[in-house]
């Protein structure tokens, strides 16, 4: 972790804790019964959780829990319930590291606060008094506060606080972490139009949430979760179901162009075998004559039947669909790799931490095809570090074990310059690349051979920095 990364954690840290202390010594009327529901609220809204497209945060239902806690309860109860619920969500659901999971808690902690103040300086009403009636008195209370226009105002107020307060804070930390502008990082992952549109509907849940709850009590809350659950999880299925219409499509299209790669290929090499060889005779003989132009023209042959040979054989690879399974041990196997690719020129200046399951069972999958997806994945990376000046440049290697779903994931991560979103969505794709001399077939290669082993592969970006390759292989 960078110092600056460092430090702003650190901050934040220090300043929500002096934050709770301070309400915890000074304040007094606390009501246990409202701090355990509305903390339980809070983490039902965790469970409601989509991650934003660049993958660096998430959004979450959790937002209008909270934002719903600040209008309802006394400033220091709901500053209390935000931090609890969002570190014990974090911990929960997500499991990021322990420091993570604080740096959560209190960045929401801080714009909670900020939005208390908001709030309550535009005379914002106290909803909590209106919680102490019953029946219909509380209902119509409740009511008349919402419809009340200063309640409008001061709760439009409290909503771009607290969205304007957490944006900014995350966008802090990812600038330390990247070393890009804020105010880029900031618009692009708070101002694209999905995030805009979710951010609005999340605030405007709010006052849904609280009238429910001000007029049926808890079984207005329940009424609300069961009625969000089934469109989220209806959602999830929808989306689950075009990301397997999408891979099936390009599973399909991948069949059909390496059949006529595999054409291809076998056309060109016959040809090229003879071509190469005479290519090469030319341009030694042409070395020791006089004339610089034939020299030229004969380099500038060898060179094009070098780049010709170079992409006759990327086909071959990418057409391959013969597998000859073995029992193989995958982690000594990428032992082997990373020991065979380390003396190459362009690992040179890279590091490597290779953190391997020891439970990692041995496992039927061509070791040659293998390892070829390995040598692409680890090139790919050490051409992407070569772009970024860094003093540390790494590659992460690390296998897990699912026992449960019988499942072997293998992640390839760097700290390099990451993959444009616009590339996410094409990087498997045959002669796809944006690489000057590249022929465009490493990664569709390795989507490939991964197909024939029935497993899976997706890159995403790394949050601070660098792209991640997620191989998910069955036991099988």
């Amino acid at each position: 972790m960078k110092p600056k990364v460092k430090f702003i954690v650190w901050l934040v840290i220090a300043a929500a804790s002096v934050t709770i202390l301070y309400g915890v010594f000074r304040y007094r009327a606390w009501d246990p019964n409202q701090l355990l529901l509305w903390t339980a609220v809070c983490l039902m809204g965790e469970l409601f959780w989509v991650k934003t497209p660049s993958g660096d945060s998430v959004q979450s239902l959790a937002a209008t829990a909270q934002l719903s806690v600040v209008l309802v309860l006394d400033p220091w109860s709901a500053l209390i319930v935000i931090y609890v619920s969002t570190v014990a969500g974090n911990i929960i659901f997500r499991r990021p590291k322990w420091y993570r999971a604080m740096y959560n808690g209190s960045q929401l902690l801080l714009a909670g606060a900020a939005t208390a103040l908001v709030y309550h300086l535009l005379c914002g009403h106290p909803l909590s008094d209106a919680f102490t009636l019953s029946g219909r008195d509380r209902a119509t209370a409740v009511a008349d506060i919402l419809s009340d226009r200063r309640f409008v105002a001061a709760f439009i107020g409290a909503g771009l606080t607290y969205t304007i307060v957490n944006s900014t804070l995350m966008a802090w930390l990812m600038n330390a972490m990247t070393g890009r502008r804020m105010l880029v990082l900031w618009k692009e992952n708070c101002l694209y139009p999905e995030e805009l549109q979710s951010t609005l509907a999340l605030i405007l849940l709010t006052p849904l949430l609280v009238l429910l709850y001000g007029t049926m009590g808890i079984w207005g809350l329940i009424v609300l979760f069961a009625c969000l659950a089934l469109v989220h999880q209806a959602n999830r299925r929808y989306r689950a179901v075009v990301r397997a219409q999408d891979s099936l499509i390009r599973s399909e299209r991948m069949t059909a162009m390496g059949e006529m790669a595999e054409e291809i290929g076998r056309s060109l090499g016959n040809y090229l075998n003879e071509l190469k060889v005479s290519a090469h005779r030319l341009f030694q003989k042409a070395r020791h004559a006089e004339t610089e132009r034939i020299v030229k023209s004969a380099e500038i042959i060898h060179v094009n039947v070098d780049n010709m040979s170079a992409l006759v054989d990327g086909l071959a690879a990418f057409s391959h669909r013969e597998t000859n399974k073995v029992p193989t041990d995958l982690n000594e196997l990428m032992r082997r790799t990373i020991d065979f690719v380390r003396p190459q020129n362009r690992f040179d200046a890279v590091r490597f931490k290779f953190t391997p399951d020891p439970i990692l069972p041995t496992v039927n999958v061509d070791p040659a095809q293998m390892q070829q997806v390995f040598i692409n994945l680890l090139t790919n990376a050490a051409d992407a570090l070569a772009e970024v000046d860094r003093r540390l440049k790494k590659i992460f290697v690390e296998t897990v074990y699912d026992p449960n779903s019988q499942r072997i994931l293998i992640s390839l991560s760097d700290n390099g310059p990451g993959i444009p979103d616009a590339n996410l969505q094409r990087i498997f794709e045959p002669h796809f690349t944006t690489k000057v001399t590249g022929h465009g077939f490493g990664l569709s290669t390795v989507f490939r051979i991964t197909a024939n082993h029935k497993g899976h592969i997706r890159a995403e970006n790394v949050p601070g920095g660098g792209a991640r390759f997620l191989l998910d292989l069955p036991n099988a």
